[in-house]
């Protein structure tokens, strides 16, 4: 698990907590990352409160690079307030939980987490073995496709990402650019065409067929 906390931030987690889970401290966001990719880590306290008001900068950078299946975020703060926890929860954040918290409950809480992303990445797993040829790692945005390692856009690996997880659908551009342009607006639909083209021209013309009228759809599975 990984705590993130200002380097002078004196609140810390129930007392005991550390001696029955392996915690790591950083204020840091490369650090973070490094932690969480080389530590398997799948669960981050973010305190509300970080220095400069970044804890919202954190949550968008962490899911930007992890996703939502192999990593839970959970905001700590002192205060409650309902609009700043609906704000942090629409932003990415699993929970917003209100210190202080005695540790039988704070520990029964994450132990209810843990479950959830295991059986989360059990799930996602299950659906990916649907496609055997492509094993996804979504860490360094790279996948294994016939043996071999092929490193990916973001986008390209997003889009790829949603083909896998539904093989045989059919995706309509307008899917496709509600799934991957939440936050930013698509100019013009033909850019999902290019990623389509560069995905064919790294994995083979025949792994993504064209539904003519209709959209894409996964065609290697």
């Amino acid at each position: 698990m990984l705590h993130i906390c200002d380097s002078d931030d004196k609140v810390s987690l129930p007392s005991g907590f550390e001696n029955h889970y392996l915690l790591f401290r950083s204020a840091d966001l490369d650090t973070c990352i490094e932690l969480i990719e080389s530590r398997s880590i799948c669960l981050v306290f973010v305190e509300l409160n970080l220095f400069g008001g970044s804890t919202s900068y954190f949550i968008k950078k962490l899911r930007d690079r992890f996703g939502y299946v192999n990593l839970s975020i959970v905001v700590l703060s002192e205060e409650e307030a309902s609009f700043v926890e609906a704000l942090f929860l629409k932003h990415g954040a699993d929970a917003f939980w209100i210190r202080p918290i005695s540790i039988g409950s704070f520990s029964a809480r994450v132990d209810t987490i843990l479950r959830r992303v295991d059986a989360s990445r059990e799930q996602f797993r299950s659906r990916n073995n649907n496609c055997s040829h492509i094993t996804m790692n979504r860490a360094k945005f790279n996948i294994q496709f016939d043996e071999q390692s092929i490193s990916l856009s973001k986008k390209e690996f997003e889009l790829l990402e949603i083909l896998v997880e539904y093989p045989k659908k059919v995706f309509s551009r307008t899917e496709i650019q509600k799934e991957l342009w939440v936050e930013t607006k698509l100019k013009n639909q033909r850019t999902i065409d290019v990623h389509i083209k560069n995905l064919r021209g790294k994995l083979g013309d025949k792994i993504i067929t064209t539904v003519k009228g209709v959209g894409y759809k996964l065609d290697c599975c």
